[in-house]
């Protein structure tokens, strides 16, 4: 589901006075949009509509569990955004914030990703808040369910004997970024590679380890176009 900017600010102002713990009535958030509090209850209205929202009178707008993700991505895309502009163009505010409130509507999840690993996956953006950690997706899967040139994130490890020490000596832990290069014979074994190394795992461990598909390498990417 495609929301539009206009949408997805309401989501976030939403979101906002959540955090904290104010009620979203039509006169709060048209107060900070600079519109009329009937087309905030309209927007309301269209947004329950599309079950991002449940809304009344005494509770105000509340976000569900789907708005509540898509507003928690949102916040995230801009707080890396500011952290990106700040740490490697050095832009100050208030032109900081503001293309950030641009460029959060237009940015894709994947470069989004991109963007958090060049910063080394930080935990607070320039202003000193939180930035939400990267959802799983839609769900975990099994290393060993992928097929070859799949980037994916690592999720999950396995932490008992061997296991544990092997994820950690090798870099296989929770955030980082790896492709199957190839397989072995019967797919027992498994090529992997984090552009800095190669590994090469059974499918027993493989079938240990979850991760979270992230983008599907493009011909001209394995042509080295």
């Amino acid at each position: 589901m495609r929301l539009s900017s206009v949408q997805e600010d309401y989501i976030k102002i939403i979101w906002n006075f959540e955090q904290s713990q104010q009620i979203s009535r039509p006169k709060s958030v048209a107060d900070i949009l600079e519109v009329k509090p009937p087309t905030v209850l309209s927007m309301f209205k269209q947004l329950e509509r599309l079950s991002l929202i449940s809304y009344n009178k005494k509770e105000g707008a509340l976000l569900t569990s789907i708005g509540k993700t898509r507003a928690e991505k949102l916040v995230r895309k801009h707080r890396l955004l500011e952290s990106f502009l700040d740490k490697v163009l050095e832009i100050e505010d208030p032109v900081l914030h503001d293309e950030a409130e641009k460029l959060e509507h237009v940015i894709s999840d994947e470069l989004t990703l991109y963007i958090d690993r060049y910063l080394g996956f930080p935990k607070i953006d320039p202003h000193g808040e939180i930035i939400p950690q990267m959802a799983a997706n839609d769900k975990l899967i099994k290393l060993s369910d992928l097929e070859s040139n799949i980037e994916f994130q690592i999720s999950l490890i396995p932490m008992n004997g061997d296991y544990g020490e092997y994820c950690l000596k090798n870099d296989i832990i929770p955030g980082s970024f790896w492709i199957i290069s190839n397989f072995g014979p019967g797919r027992e074994s498994y090529l992997i590679s984090n552009g800095n190394k190669f590994l090469s795992i059974s499918k027993e461990f493989a079938d240990k380890v979850e991760v979270t598909v992230l983008i599907e390498k493009t011909k001209s990417e394995e042509r080295g176009a």
